[in-house]
């Protein structure tokens, strides 16, 4: 038999509470309902956050204090359309060129951004989309991949096809590229020590 200190077992308890709410959401058939999950209201310092931008001062590399108002105010430098981007396809020759079929090359809106769906694993995890196999394009997290009016790191979340940018599971501003350590240091960890956001703030078209 093997005897563990508390403190092992405490961390193997926490391990094991962890993969259950990864493997949770990724087999969960149905995007979280943003009206079960607000986010409690904040209340902005200077009373005029949505113009007041501490995130645009924010310099790739910088540390991310998870408290602070470049973490809990960094959707005021997000920028989201208030419907779902919509697919655009591309004719793909399968079996030498004998046959084709349609599949999705990227979404856009209407301003001719383009996005693409936020990774099918993390997405359920972190911003309460459906999982394996269940997204569709109204309810999905989506990460802007070509900006045409400018712009970068922007991730909105649908519930609906209407945007969300009040509950727990909002899509966030990234300050660095998506699946970099970077973006684990500056995003992923000050958001795991703090998913409480400022509502509200995402700029909409």
């Amino acid at each position: 038999m093997v005897y563990l200190s508390p403190e092992s077992a405490e961390a193997l308890g926490a391990l094991g509470e962890e993969i259950g709410r990864w493997g949770g959401a990724a087999l969960r058939r149905s995007p979280l309902d943003p009206a079960t999950r607000p986010l409690p209201p904040y209340d902005c310092p200077t009373g005029n956050c949505r113009n007041d931008k501490p995130c645009q001062e924010v310099k790739e590399g910088d540390a991310i204090d998870p408290f602070s108002r470049e973490h809990v105010e960094r959707n005021a430098c997000n920028r989201c359309p208030t419907t779902n981007p919509e697919p655009v396809t591309h004719t793909v020759a399968r079996l030498f060129g004998l046959t084709e079929s349609e599949e999705i090359s990227h979404y856009e809106d209407a301003e001719g951004n383009q996005w693409q769906p936020d990774n099918w694993f993390t997405a359920p995890r972190y911003h309460g989309d459906a999982g394996i196999g269940a997204r569709d394009p109204s309810n999905m997290t989506y990460r802007v991949v070509m900006a045409a009016t400018g712009g970068r790191g922007w991730q909105c979340r649908y519930h609906g096809g209407q945007l969300d940018d009040r509950s727990l599971d909002l899509g966030t501003f990234d300050y660095a590229e998506g699946g970099t350590s970077m973006h684990m240091r500056m995003d992923v960890s000050p958001h795991n020590a703090n998913p409480l956001y400022a509502p509200n703030l995402t700029e909409t078209f």
